[in-house]
């Protein structure tokens, strides 16, 4: 799968995360995700990370289908 042909895109409006994705010097796009985020008592701060980060990027897998979508939570 070549990255080249497809579109990068960061689901996040953060304004760090925007700056940390520009030192790859790589083409993308920032799209607010369709997320709500509700903490789970039942998930460590670690996999709650994870799992925000996992769903932030799918929200916007039904929109951008052929990108690729990266998501990123903080603890």
């Amino acid at each position: 799968m070549k990255t080249e042909s497809r579109r990068l895109i960061l689901a996040s409006t953060s304004p760090r995360r925007r700056e940390l994705m520009a030192l790859l010097e790589l083409p993308f796009e920032c799209h607010a995700p369709n997320f709500e985020e509700a903490s789970d008592p039942a998930l460590s701060p670690a996999e709650e990370a994870m799992e925000f980060a996992r769903a932030k990027a799918a929200s916007l897998l039904a929109e951008f289908p052929d990108a690729l979508l990266i998501g990123s939570d903080t603890l």
